[in-house]
């Protein structure tokens, strides 16, 4: 690889590796705050930012940590130890990362469609998978740190498992035969690992397809119901019962409720995949000798430099898109940016802000805090369509109404577990509810156990 590629090459993935770290970091501190007691879904979060500050480190040391004697890296100032060292951090992370990406679409599947309450799922799914990945990701490296199988990457700007010499398998005549058996212990733990993360592919994606067939079909039927017309005495016994202006705005609210889910669950898998998918394609032309053109493939290093270490970056802007969203319909005199930040500080939460007059005396205290008691932005027990019909306005939002704003902000998985308060629901799951429930006077009562 020429050398003025290699170092733009290497400076793209320093660049990248170091915005994403400082984002799982961010992430990491911000849900620490918050307590890793509040649900399953922060404590995935948790182990994917953790996992992805683990590679985006190695990352961004990985030019200087080949040792130095590596033709391939042009910065290289470590040695064997070192790009051990660095290998570990980097095949941990990238074990556990899509692992857990494919456990949060599992978790998704788990509360939309199941309807699975958060401790339910901690007691049957949560610890048990959380032991797993870890075990998988650990005992793996730690078995290819045993056998030598850590060394520098083919084009020593990480260190891997790979073959010895590095670029033996791409051009032995030019890097020499490559060392038995730690060359081939380093290919067999890499078709391991190839075929591990396939696998967790295959599981995202299934994931996905079932929890985006049943919202269409949910939608479908959520349509077809608030269409339905009143009967009446001479109609037959088959004709739809009249179903009430709340029960229709019932069904319209958890309509929109499971897209909000579903969105945040497409925006994680889409992300995933746009940093990987370069990744993917690379790692395929190298284990099976793809032919490729020299350009193609040059590109190609590139885009994996660029991308991949990405990770961080994409996670924290979706893990606060709902409570942004929502804090700042709330406080429109707020930039993105800011409410960012006290997103972050607040624990991934939208937070309580002061409207102060022209003297800077208190006026009223706004509360965006999670809705953790009303994930449908129930505030008191009443349930007004002007939430919906005018997007969440503050004056719907002062008259206790079910408003979009938080409707997309309940979209957050933070609040997939939570109560309602004496008036509101009293399930503890929050999708959990029937819209027969909705009675005459606008309050929604207790909650049946049955199918929506």
């Amino acid at each position: 690889m020429p050398g003025r590629l290699w170092i733009s090459i290497a400076s793209a993935q320093i660049s990248a590796a170091s915005i994403s770290f400082m984002a799982s970091l961010a992430v990491v501190a911000s849900v620490g705050t918050s307590g890793l007691k509040i649900g399953p879904y922060k404590r995935i979060i948790f182990i994917i930012s953790v996992a992805d500050i683990l590679q985006s480190f190695s990352l961004a040391v990985g030019p200087f940590a080949p040792p130095v004697s590596t033709p391939q890296a042009f910065w290289s100032i470590g040695n064997q130890a070192t790009c051990a060292a660095s290998g570990f951090l980097f095949n941990f992370g990238v074990t556990l990362f899509p692992l857990n990406i494919a456990f949060l679409c599992f978790y998704y599947l788990c509360k939309i469609k199941r309807r699975m309450t958060d401790d339910t799922f901690s007691a049957k799914f949560e610890w048990k998978v959380h032991a797993f990945t870890v075990m998988l990701a650990l005992v793996g490296n730690l078995v290819g740190l045993c056998l030598g199988a850590i060394n520098s990457g083919v084009n020593g700007t990480f260190c891997c498992f790979s073959a010895l010499p590095t670029g033996c398998r791409q051009n032995s005549e030019l890097y020499g035969e490559f060392f038995e058996p730690r060359s081939t212990h380093a290919a067999n733990l890499i078709t391991l690992g190839c075929v591990t993360i396939v696998v967790f592919l295959i599981g995202i994606i299934s994931c996905m397809t079932s929890i985006l067939w049943h919202v269409i079909i949910r939608d479908k039927i959520m349509r077809a119901g608030s269409s339905s017309s009143a009967p009446t005495d001479s109609q037959d016994k088959g004709t739809p019962p009249h179903r009430s202006d709340t029960e229709v705005q019932a069904d319209n609210l958890l309509s929109l409720y499971l897209k909000e889910i579903t969105t945040q669950a497409l925006l994680y898998t889409g992300a995933f995949f746009l940093c990987y998918a370069p990744l993917i394609i690379l790692s395929a032309i190298l284990i099976f000798g793809l032919p490729v053109s020299t350009t193609f493939l040059e590109s190609l290093n590139f885009r994996v430099a660029l991308f991949y270490p990405l990770h961080g970056l994409f996670t924290i802007l979706i893990y606060t898109r709902p409570a942004v969203g929502h804090f700042r319909r709330g406080n429109p005199e707020y930039s993105w940016l800011n409410a960012f930040v006290l997103v972050l500080k607040a624990g991934g939460e939208a937070p309580i802000v002061s409207t102060v007059d022209s003297n800077g005396l208190p006026i009223q205290e706004h509360v965006h805090e999670m809705i953790k008691s009303r994930p449908f932005g129930v505030a008191n027990g009443n349930v007004i369509s002007s939430g919906v019909e005018n997007a969440g306005r503050e004056s719907d939002m002062n008259n206790s109404a079910l408003s979009r704003s938080d409707l997309e902000y309940a979209g957050s998985e933070n609040d997939m577990n939570s109560r309602f308060d004496s008036s509101a629901l009293s399930s503890r799951s929050d999708i959990d509810w029937n819209p027969s429930d909705c009675v005459g006077d606008g309050k929604l009562e207790g909650i049946a156990e049955e199918e929506w």
